[in-house]
């Protein structure tokens, strides 16, 4: 059995313990009070040698955003910490996971947000920042190998998300 987490917002699955083989936390961790709580949680129902896949906002992107745009840190729900990668490393050993692989993504995604804050953020977000998302998921760019290695390439110095694979331990 599989079952995604994305939104977690509290602490505290309906599942048995060891009940699921892998677990998804997609860009929550940064919104919830107790994020030891989640992963202590998430660690409970996935089963010993299970695979959690984690991921938040990358911090350096992260914090452009929160000194460019007002909204970030005063939206109600919204993003209660940065990050550091050696952190989140730390808090999966301290809840029982051990991380296995680093991996950072959609640099494409920085751009868009950055743009946003630069424009003055909103919803919608300004002009330059609309087009430039409309351009990045047109088909042709979402299938293109070439540009999928530029965003690639581009995720090691500009990711929007660090995602870090852990097994339970």
């Amino acid at each position: 059995a599989v079952i995604g987490v994305l939104g977690l917002g509290y602490v505290g699955l309906p599942l048995a313990m060891g009940s699921i083989d892998a677990a998804i936390c997609s860009e929550t961790l940064e919104h919830v009070e107790d994020d030891m709580g989640v992963l202590r949680e998430l660690r409970r129902v996935v089963r010993t040698g299970g695979t959690l896949a984690v991921s938040v906002p990358a911090r350096a992107v992260e914090f452009a955003l929160w000194q460019l745009s007002w909204e970030v840190t005063h939206t109600p729900g919204g993003h209660i910490r940065i990050y550091r990668g050696d952190e989140l490393l730390a808090k999966l050993g301290a809840t029982g996971w051990r991380p296995y692989a680093v991996r950072r993504r959609h640099a494409f995604e920085s751009i868009y947000w950055l743009l946003g804050a630069l424009g003055g953020g909103g919803d919608p977000p300004c002009l330059p920042a609309r087009e430039w998302r409309k351009l990045t998921n047109s088909p042709h760019v979402r299938s293109s190998r070439t540009l999928d290695g530029v965003e690639r390439a581009l995720s090691r110095v500009l990711p929007k998300s660090i995602a870090i694979y852990a097994r339970a331990v």
